[in-house]
């Protein structure tokens, strides 16, 4: 099937899966294994994985979950950095490795 925007529902108008615009919306329960877009995919067992949006005010990122430049969780260079109030001051943890 190919379209630019789809509805579908049941008799229930509560419950619908509505692609539009490039976004995808349901509202209700979807019985599926797999649901997923480009950048979204949630399974039955409910894990989610996501390469770009938001969560709780963070920015969601290929490689990052950050607010801002003030808390960077970065899994490209295994670091978190916490940043000051006064954007100079920082705290950034990073793993050691055995010598």
């Amino acid at each position: 099937m190919t379209a630019s925007a789809l509805i579908l529902t049941g008799s229930n108008t509560t419950n619908f899966l509505r692609y539009k615009d490039g976004n995808l919306t349901v509202r209700g329960d979807v019985a599926a294994t797999t649901f997923s877009t480009t950048k979204f995919s949630v399974n039955a067992e409910g894990q989610i994985t996501a390469s770009a949006g938001t969560i709780g005010g963070f920015e969601i990122t290929s490689t990052e979950l950050k607010s801002g430049s003030k808390i960077v969780l970065d899994a490209s260079q295994s670091k978190l950095v916490i940043g000051g109030d006064d954007n100079t001051s920082e705290i950034v943890l990073i793993p050691i490795k055995e010598i």
